[in-house]
């Protein structure tokens, strides 16, 4: 049986969910029951995530979440919270639900997958990288980052050639930019997996991290693909 995520009954979302790399690694998908008692569902299946609608006829959503999120046992249980376009105008309020990520309608599939994904801690390795050699400065405090140099790249994650090696699962804040002139990328980051040099998983690559970008903005991420996109139509 595979990690289970709990979905709403929407069409959208679990095709967007059923139809990517997540179901290629393994997550098994469950629809909530909105008819029972959810918050028993979510304690019976103990998912890595959950999805909820802010509108989930019967349910007082906010509620729930923070009745998730203030367990003992289910506390680390992702959120993610579908809300109505029109309850942006409700900021302050939405801000105050305890998830994890917040997603309007109409739901943008790349960003809603992007959400997910990092939320589940996973990321689609099938994308793809472009080998590079780009400066960046990389480390856990803003104000002492260190150089490292990206050697491959896309919207998802880099490989960073540096001595400092960091645990898998760290966080990071990495700075880097495309070209000469071009706007600066600043993001969280986790280390996915470390190239340590007494124990090199990967030949092809010096020592390093893989990390994958946590909270890369949407026009970032488009202007990573979009720099890859051309420098694989180049070579």
């Amino acid at each position: 049986m595979g990690v289970k995520v709990l979905l709403p009954d929407d069409a959208v979302v679990r095709d967007i969910l059923e139809n990517s790399f997540l179901q290629r690694a393994g997550f098994e998908f469950v629809k909530a029951d909105a008819a029972g008692d959810v918050f028993q569902q979510v304690n019976d299946l103990n998912p890595a995530l959950a999805v909820f609608d802010l509108e989930m006829p019967g349910v007082d959503v906010p509620a729930l979440c923070s009745r998730i999120k203030e367990d003992a046992n289910l506390g680390k249980v992702q959120l993610i919270l579908i809300i109505p376009n029109e309850s942006r105008k409700r900021d302050d309020e939405i801000s105050s639900i305890d998830v994890d990520a917040i997603v309007s309608r109409p739901i943008e599939h790349q960003r809603f997958l992007t959400s997910a994904s990092h939320l589940l801690g996973v990321f689609d390795r099938t994308k793809p990288r472009f080998e590079t050699f780009i400066m960046v400065s990389c480390g856990s405090d803003i104000d002492e980052l260190h150089q490292g140099w990206i050697r491959n790249i896309n919207s998802g994650g880099a490989f960073i050639e540096t001595k400092d090696l960091l645990p898998i699962d760290y966080r990071l804040q990495i700075q880097f930019e495309l070209g000469d002139g071009s706007d600066l990328i600043s993001c969280t980051a986790r280390v996915a997996w470390v190239n340590h040099p007494d124990w090199i998983k990967c030949e092809n690559l010096p020592p390093g991290m893989g990390v994958q970008f946590l909270d890369l903005g949407e026009e970032d991420q488009e202007l990573v693909s979009a720099f890859v996109d051309s420098q694989l139509t180049q070579s």
